[in-house]
């Protein structure tokens, strides 16, 4: 065994398994109290809780990584039905001439350097 018992290793005896007892053989010899088997129990139990919180941690991450993909997903899905342009929204030039300005009357848009464009004759003019 790699690990002796607390008795062996105090007394610095080399601490050999008995396989149909569990406990070391110097302890059994001498009658003293073997603490081999409770700490090989000890140490199964902690691995396997350990184990069962990896298991647990896992399950977890994995829930949250496709709860992101899923966020990500929808996101630009937004993002993809609000950058493309929906086919009524689109007006060809010559429909143009069939759109109502009335509403933008008087008001001046900055055109290219130092035009700007007067939407009442829709032509550009000097600054």
């Amino acid at each position: 065994m790699p690990t002796p018992c607390s008795a062996c290793r105090r007394s610095s005896r080399s601490c050999i398994v008995d396989i149909p007892s569990g406990f070391c053989s110097e302890c059994l010899a001498r009658g003293s109290k073997c603490d081999l088997v409770a700490r090989v129990r000890r140490l199964r139990k902690q691995l396997r809780s350990l184990e069962e919180k990896e298991f647990e941690m896992s399950r977890r991450e994995l829930g949250s990584i496709e709860e992101l993909e899923a966020l990500e997903r929808a996101a630009e899905g937004q993002r993809a039905s609000s950058v493309a342009p929906s086919s009524s929204a689109i007006v060809s030039p010559s429909g143009w001439s069939s759109l109502d300005f009335s509403a933008l009357e008087g008001l001046e848009f900055p055109g290219f350097g130092d035009e700007t464009v007067q939407v009442s004759d829709r032509s550009s003019s000097s600054v």
